[in-house]
């Protein structure tokens, strides 16, 4: 199946910094709204970022008329100069790519639990969002946020209300991981009697900690793989995981995979 991409220029709308995070509305034509509306959460695009060969990926936070939102960490030179953009600038884009987050009906699973590490909330924001809408109308979504420290926790206009939230350090809500708060989830009153499917995205030692505990119980998972994408198409193969059906690109072929598919072992020694 031949997928549709948009491949130009998107206008800033909106910066917003928060330490060392950054949230860009980034408004694209008039006539490629229906591909970013029809958008999965978990699917992403390219940005280019001047003066560096390779496109960076982000994962789309939240899709709103004719502009996308875009949320990441700065941690280096591409990713600090997307965080110096002003209003009016122009940013070179590719997207929507990759396959998103497959979501279960209620039918299916009653209670999503979306577990979020860091600044994977950013694909996982817009999951919930769209779990909520008139689309699949879940009435219930537990949202699990982790992070080391209060000021590793991301923006807190993303902290909605009735999220679990977890800092190592116990800085800000529990004292712990969101594993943790994970099994709590899973153990408590609360979600006793209803179908579940988790929904993870986050550091790989917590998506293979995730991974078990699904398997444990016996619940569906889906994880966003973080991995350096170049090509977006699966050309380059630089971007390739082992699974149990052989080796996968995540640019195109996820990056969200079936947790249980995921050859962890490999995947926690040479995940970036």
């Amino acid at each position: 199946m031949i997928r549709l991409i948009y491949h130009g220029k998107t206008i800033v709308s909106y910066v917003e910094t928060m330490g060392q995070y950054s949230r860009l509305l980034l408004e694209f034509p008039q006539d490629v709204q229906p591909l970013f509306l029809a958008a999965k959460a978990g699917q992403y695009i390219l940005v280019k970022c001047e003066g560096h060969l390779l496109w960076r990926p982000f994962s789309i936070n939240f899709v709103e008329g004719k502009r996308v939102y875009i949320f990441f960490q700065i941690k280096g030179a591409g990713t600090d100069w997307l965080s110096k953009r002003v209003i009016g600038d122009e940013v070179e884009i590719r997207g929507p790519l990759g396959q998103g987050f497959k979501v279960l009906l209620k039918e299916q699973a009653q209670l999503p639990i979306l577990v979020a590490g860091g600044i994977g909330l950013a694909p996982l924001y817009y999951l919930r969002e769209q779990l909520f809408s008139w689309r699949y109308n879940f009435e219930r979504v537990a949202l699990l946020i982790g992070a080391q420290k209060d000021c590793c926790l991301v923006s807190k206009e993303m902290l909605v209300s009735g999220a679990t939230l977890a800092t190592n350090d116990g800085s800000v809500g529990f004292c712990g991981t969101v594993i943790e708060t994970l099994l709590e989830a899973l153990k408590g009153e609360e979600g006793e009697g209803f179908s579940k499917i988790i929904y993870a995205a986050g550091p790989a030692l917590m998506l293979r900690e995730v991974a078990r505990i699904a398997a444990e119980w016996k619940i569906p998972c889906q994880v966003l793989l973080e991995e350096r994408i170049a090509c977006g198409s699966g050309a380059c193969y630089g971007c390739v995981i082992k699974t149990i059906n052989g080796y996968k690109r995540v640019c195109c072929d996820g990056p969200v995979f079936n947790a249980e598919e995921v050859d962890w072992n490999e995947y926690t020694e040479f995940a970036c």
